[in-house]
């Protein structure tokens, strides 16, 4: 598990584009009036999450702010699960709202976001927005392999528990870059 504490910035930036972002659409897990109640927030995670894979990956924002930018010419497009242009990453973020223990969480992908050959990156945001922890990555193969959640709000997803996910290696951007 990578953790984050999120800079003012980042919530700054991640808030325009969720505001950007705040179009509707469903929810499996939430009915119609609590998926408009929790919109914006909703947005806010998501792009925390794809703002900081873009850091992790990266060591800096700029490949986020730019994917942004071309989601943001096509609003009703979406990015077609690619969270990083031109790539096969997905992040699924998620706000910490039942447990305060990141690893009582699960990595769920739904059947129409499973693409053969992706690898899924579980990002959580804690309450307030304070830090975020990329907790580690799947591929298709490890989700394919796992039945189909029967109940509850993940049914018709496959999921894996945080603990078992494979962990992002740290990436020590200071040695490429020294100040």
């Amino acid at each position: 598990m990578l953790t984050f504490q999120i800079s003012a910035q980042a919530l700054r930036d991640c808030q325009g584009h969720a505001k950007l972002a705040c179009l509707g659409g469903a929810s499996h897990i939430r009915d119609e009036q609590d998926r408009l109640d929790r919109l914006f927030e909703d947005q806010v995670v998501g792009q925390l999450g794809q703002y900081y894979l873009s850091v992790w990956l990266h060591g800096t924002p700029a490949e986020y702010h730019l994917q942004r930018c071309v989601c943001n010419q096509r609003p009703t497009e979406g990015d077609g699960g690619a969270d990083i242009i031109g790539s096969n990453l997905d992040v699924k973020a998620s706000l910490m709202r039942a447990s305060s223990d990141p690893m009582r969480y699960r990595l769920a992908v739904r059947p129409a976001e499973l693409n053969d050959g992706w690898i899924y990156v579980l990002a959580l945001v804690e309450p307030m927005f304070t830090k975020i922890h990329l907790m580690g990555f799947a591929v298709a193969d490890d989700l394919l392999e796992r039945s189909t959640e029967n109940e509850g709000p993940f049914a018709g997803a496959r999921c894996i528990a945080a603990s078992e996910l494979t962990p992002l290696p740290p990436i020590d951007w200071s040695s490429r870059f020294p100040q």
